[in-house]
């Protein structure tokens, strides 16, 4: 299914990167990560480096899903599968952020609430590497005070995602 013509889309190159090189860069480019970020990258399941690849990337919201009150990672699953949309490899998320260094900082002002993505997020969405509920199930991309981060996120099957969370998926 196309999505409407004004939804994000981005080409993301994957791989060609060990992950401790992965992370190096990361650093070069003054990304911040969170203890979870960390936790995932260190996690043995997560890639040690893989070939080079391109990903094509579309950004849309649970709203844009079909999701007006919300829904939990499963129905948002569900139903991107129905229109053509698929997770992404884990090690997306941090590709993406080194090739989207120019992202807005949320306009609204608004504060992040615990347990809720914060505004202006791009949550990629990927296949958790480890089924315990306390593991973080993927990473998020945010700029906030000037600052770049990759963030991972602790999410279970029962959290109801905002209908105006911004979730990104491979096309």
């Amino acid at each position: 299914m196309n999505f409407a013509p004004q939804a994000p889309r981005w080409q993301v190159q994957l791989g060609g990167l060990s992950k401790r090189a992965l992370l190096e860069e990361l650093a070069v480019q003054q990304v911040q990560l969170n203890p979870m970020a960390r936790e995932l990258f260190e996690s043995t399941a997560f890639p040690e480096g893989t070939a080079g690849s391109v990903l094509n990337l579309v950004a849309v919201t649970v709203a844009d899903l079909g999701f007006a009150a919300g829904a939990t990672l499963p129905e948002l699953l569900a139903q991107a599968e129905r229109l053509g949309l698929r997770p992404c490899p884990v090690e997306t998320a941090p590709f993406f952020r080194l090739q989207y260094l120019d992202q807005s900082e949320d306009p609204t002002g608004q504060t992040q609430i615990k347990g809720q993505a914060p505004p202006g997020a791009l949550t990629v969405i990927s296949q958790p590497l480890d089924s315990s509920p306390d593991f973080p199930k993927g990473f998020y991309l945010r700029k906030a005070e000037g600052c770049l981060w990759l963030r991972g996120y602790r999410s279970d099957d029962l959290h109801r995602w905002n209908a105006s969370d911004c979730l990104v998926f491979a096309e």
